[in-house]
């Protein structure tokens, strides 16, 4: 598997809207990134479970193309379509996404 780096918020903002370029450096996956890139966004033990926030927090531990269909299945149908995710939640929705 091949990721991007971990980037902030910010910068997934401006990659969304192409500002940075190309990312071409790898990493490989780790709990490590995932995690931390939880605890930047969350809130009260928490993040919010709206798609486009899942998908910034996705492209802050390094998938470069996240599919919002697949992003969308998994909170529904294994997180039961909860609004917010703690940390053990998030840390099986992002196992989940990696397996599809």
């Amino acid at each position: 598997r091949v990721y991007a780096p971990t980037i902030s918020a910010e910068e997934a903002d401006l990659a969304d809207q192409g500002a940075l370029g190309s990312i071409t450096a790898t990493i490989d996956f780790d709990d490590e990134h995932t995690l931390a890139a939880f605890k930047k966004m969350a809130a009260y033990g928490e993040i919010s479970a709206e798609p486009a926030n899942l998908l910034r927090v996705l492209k802050m531990v390094g998938h470069q193309n996240v599919n919002a269909e697949v992003l969308d299945m998994i909170v529904k149908e294994e997180m039961c379509g909860r609004s917010f995710l703690d940390e053990e939640d998030f840390m099986n929705f992002v196992n989940s996404y990696e397996t599809r």
